[in-house]
């Protein structure tokens, strides 16, 4: 057993299943059965009956494979009605609401993320990161904080039933099996007196095996409950929270879903296609210099990323052999990170095996001109220098197959 540093970010990087949505025309799944509705509506009333929760446990990461594993992280977490709320993953994670700010706080990176969050505003109005890190840490905070847990569990689903029950400290726990559309299983399991949250798992064994761990018999991230009960001790004034000296700022929405969302105006670096790349200057891992002027005869992909960014680790894996290749054909790839110190990308790079040339945005310079708001962002360029494509977030199944053939579309043409 070993403690994964990164584990915060791993559920964004594997999954795609949801548990809440702004989209009220998804909240009514295929089929819940008897069984499974009455228990829905003791839940409900559990969660919307909590003026303050507090909850603590272990997230795991629990694989069954010819190397077996098991990577886990202790989270704690309070709330108090209608909207301030603190989750902890000592050295790794902090996320904080109160009053009218939500704060995300990355001490291994020394940076932070602030958005507008109004007490008692829906949690789909917290950013994308604040959302999937709860969603896939700490589900019981999810729903505590939610407008109805039941809408919150039934979104997206097609269909919810009841689980096998599960022995926890001599308590038989009921379970919720919650079947999303997309096929992911989730399995919910709450406290046979209180109805709140004592374990759920996700079954992520579909996914290893579509991403070639075929050797795996068994995948869960498991979330794991030792305290989930209302406290008469948490007050309101326990949920202030001020970045540290020195720290940086992050983006709103820098790590935006792991699925591209399509050409729309909330993303505006899509309205750079047709417009020539802005003029840059940024030295790789070795010092050597690379600018827009040096990429004019050839095409070229900008691929902006960042070491926290779980989404980002799916684009560069496929982009890594994209670029292995392509480059013999003339393709340029450069990996853009964003406003990380060079010994910290360096490593990332190591550990990973990137054969890519990777450039340094330390400022933030190249990726503001191009108002990139979400990462991963990647951008083809032709050899006239003019984006032809942009691509927010990465499609692990179609993503591939989009950029090669657009690769290949930009190799036919005639440099000019």
């Amino acid at each position: 057993m070993r403690t994964l540093h990164s584990l915060v970010f791993l559920c964004m990087m594997l999954l795609t299943a949801r548990l809440v949505t702004a989209d009220p025309s998804t909240t009514q799944p295929s089929q819940i059965s008897a069984a499974a509705g009455a228990l829905l509506d003791q839940v409900d009333d559990a969660f919307s009956s909590c003026v303050t929760l507090r909850c603590a446990g272990v997230v795991s990461l629990e694989t069954e494979s010819t190397a077996q594993d098991k990577q886990e992280s202790k989270f704690e977490s309070s709330m108090y009605r209608p909207g301030a709320f603190r989750h902890t993953i000592a050295d790794e994670i902090v996320i904080v609401g109160a009053g009218e700010k939500a704060w995300l706080y990355l001490p291994a990176r020394d940076v932070y993320q602030v958005t507008d969050w109004k007490a008692g505003a829906p949690f789909s109005d917290l950013s994308s990161l604040v959302q999937q890190s709860l969603l896939y840490q700490n589900p019981a905070l999810v729903l505590a904080l939610s407008t109805s847990a039941r809408t919150a569990i039934v979104m997206h689903t097609s269909a919810i039933d009841r689980g096998s029950d599960v022995l926890i400290n001599k308590k038989t726990c009921p379970t919720l099996r919650v079947t999303q559309r997309d096929g992911q299983v989730i399995d919910l399991t709450f406290d046979p007196t209180t109805h709140l949250l004592r374990r759920v798992v996700f079954d992520l064994l579909p996914m290893f095996h579509a991403r070639g761990a075929t050797d795996a018999k068994s995948a869960n991230l498991v979330v794991n409950y030792s305290i989930c009960e209302p406290d008469e001790t948490i007050t309101p004034d326990q949920f202030a929270f001020t970045p540290p000296d020195g720290s940086r700022e992050m983006p709103t929405g820098r790590a935006q879903p792991m699925m591209a969302g399509g050409a729309d105006e909330q993303y505006p670096v899509m309205q750079k296609e047709g417009h020539p790349l802005p003029d840059f200057a940024l030295e790789d891992l070795e010092g050597a210099q690379v600018t827009a002027a040096s990429l004019r005869g050839k095409v070229s992909i900008l691929d902006f990323w960042a070491t926290w960014c779980g989404p980002c680790q799916i684009s560069l894996g496929h982009l890594n052999k994209v670029f292995a290749e392509y480059a013999p054909q003339g393709l340029l790839v450069y990996a853009v990170n964003q406003q990380e110190e060079k010994p910290v990308v360096a490593a990332h790079v190591r550990d990973k095996g990137l054969k890519m040339p990777v450039l340094l945005d330390q400022e933030g310079a190249l990726s503001g001109s191009l108002d990139i708001s979400a990462l991963p962002t990647m951008l083809l360029i032709g050899p006239d220098g003019v984006i032809r494509k942009v691509w927010v977030g990465f499609d692990p199944e179609k993503g591939e197959a989009e950029l090669r053939a657009a690769i290949q579309t930009l190799l036919e043409e005639k440099t000019p």
